[in-house]
């Protein structure tokens, strides 16, 4: 498995157990140690999975990733009916994207402007492309199934983000880089990064409750900054944090895998 994948998958799975528990001190009842290994999950809405496996979200990377496998390069027919096919008959959760785009045969997506469809980027970054060609790439295989106004921008920041790790900037830097660019007139990322930067880097899970623990992406995107601003030294740390942190901690995990790996491998 390639390593932006194998990075945001483990990260999937580690969340699995404390995701869309939005409750913190039952998160650290349940996790006293800290969230450092898969387990069962512990929201009602995963009833079909065990320590190990994937939330919807992670399934969902690895049908992209398959079809592309299967292709050879990232192919949007080839990707809508590998979607299409597979989420038709899932046994997983089943959020209002995949319900809103099911709806009308993959023809159209949904209106959303969730977060969790930043996490699917994986598998267009291992491909290597360039940073144009990639950044294109994932803002289509995100229209599959999210239509909101915001995505297109989203995508796009977190690949060049991504990719300017990759070529040796450190995490501040190149999120501060990307942010003071004009190519993010709707997201606000200047905004959404000063945000993260005044936020206390020693109470995570107050700031999770003031910027928002939900899937939205007014709430998860600065609150995925501030992790990866403040908590980048350790990447097991980082995510545990990100985890009792509570609600959508799946999709900013995967993000913040992304990104913390390529840096502490450069």
């Amino acid at each position: 498995m390639k390593r932006f994948t194998a990075a945001a998958l483990a990260a999937d799975k580690l969340s699995l157990g404390s995701h869309w528990i939005y409750d913190q001190a039952e998160l650290a009842a349940t996790f006293p140690d800290g969230v450092l290994t898969a387990t069962d999950p512990l929201s009602p809405y995963h009833p079909n999975r065990k320590a190990g496996q994937h939330t919807h979200i992670g399934d969902q990377l690895v049908l992209l990733s398959q079809s592309i496998t299967e292709q050879g390069s990232y192919d949007p027919d080839h990707w809508r009916n590998t979607w299409l096919a597979a989420m038709g008959n899932y046994d997983g959760y089943v959020d209002g994207a995949t319900k809103a785009t099911l709806a009308t045969k993959a023809q159209n997506p949904s209106g959303s402007n969730e977060f969790s469809v930043v996490s699917r980027i994986a598998p267009i970054l291992d491909l290597k492309l360039e940073v144009e060609e990639a950044a294109a790439q994932a803002q289509s295989q995100a229209a599959l199934t999210h239509g909101g106004d915001l995505i297109p921008e989203v995508v796009e920041f977190f690949v060049r983000v991504i990719c300017r790790v990759s070529e040796g900037a450190t995490i501040e830097g190149a999120l501060s880089t990307e942010a003071a660019t004009e190519r993010y007139p709707h997201l606000n990322a200047a905004s959404a990064l000063t945000q993260a930067k005044a936020a206390d880097p020693t109470d995570f899970r107050q700031v999770a409750q003031d910027f928002g623990q939900a899937c939205s992406l007014d709430a998860a995107f600065p609150l995925t900054l501030y992790f990866a601003l403040h908590h980048a030294g350790s990447l097991a740390t980082c995510l545990s944090k990100n985890a009792l942190a509570g609600g959508d901690n799946t999709a900013r995990a995967m993000v913040l895998a992304m990104m913390l790996s390529e840096a502490h491998d450069a």
